[in-house]
């Protein structure tokens, strides 16, 4: 079974409407045996979650926190951390489930930036808001580190940790997410201060020069393409 962990603030309707649209396609257009768990960071404004488990947070403690109160109630045998602002598309779940049950490895979804033509996410070829990975390796690897709070760097600190572990960071063609970037965070008070201060505090942390990329970024990316498409373990499980 997949689990799908999503952290959510909604601070205006706007953001409350597109998190109920997203969650409703993501319903829709996820086919394997999943589960999705909503974690509500204290979101000033609510609309319907259709989800398994919605964690309702009186308070904002950042994505982090979500996604480790995520990981500490989820069944399945591989995990979906998912933000709120990306839409996802049919088949999406089974070539990122597929990937990530093929070895030691963190799958990441193709996105389409608005011109149609799906491309790896981000630099690197790595997603920070949707990524999918072995249940068992995820807790292999921690829990997201809440000092970086409310958000901000946590995703790249833990992709580091997976990285320094030998864990495979792989790009993967066949799952295809939209995401509207930053929809949530541009509500954070002096979010480019704090955006900087984790930078800062990310190299402090790994003794790194903050002012270069995050050394798995220098890495040789490669694309996951399965041999064989077979996912009936994930399907059925």
């Amino acid at each position: 079974m997949l689990s799908i962990l999503i952290p959510v603030w909604n601070v205006t309707p706007e953001l409350a409407y597109m998190t109920e649209r997203n969650l409703v396609l993501l319903k829709e257009r996820t086919t394997l045996a999943h589960e999705v768990i909503v974690v509500d960071n204290g979101s000033p404004y609510k609309r319907t979650y259709p989800a398994l488990i919605v964690v309702p947070w009186t308070e904002n403690k950042g994505i982090a926190a979500a996604w480790n109160a995520g990981m500490g109630l989820a069944h399945g045998d591989v995990l979906c951390f998912l933000n709120n602002d990306v839409e996802v598309t049919p088949g999406w779940e089974v070539a990122l489930c597929e990937a990530a049950l093929d070895g030691r490895r963190i799958a990441f979804p193709y996105t389409d930036q608005g011109d149609g033509i799906p491309r790896r996410a981000d630099t690197a070829g790595v997603a920070g808001w949707c990524f999918a990975i072995r249940a068992s390796l995820a807790r292999e690897i921690g829990r997201f580190d809440e000092t970086f709070s409310p958000a901000f760097y946590e995703d790249t600190d833990w992709l580091y940790r997976a990285w320094l572990q030998g864990i495979e960071l792989s790009p993967v063609p066949g799952a295809v997410v939209k995401h509207q970037r930053r929809t949530t965070a541009s509500y954070l008070p002096n979010m480019d201060l704090l955006f900087k201060a984790h930078r800062l505090k990310y190299a402090w942390k790994w003794r790194l020069d903050p002012s270069e990329a995050p050394p798995f970024y220098a890495r040789t990316i490669r694309d996951y393409v399965p041999e064989e498409t077979d996912v009936a373990s994930a399907r059925d499980a």
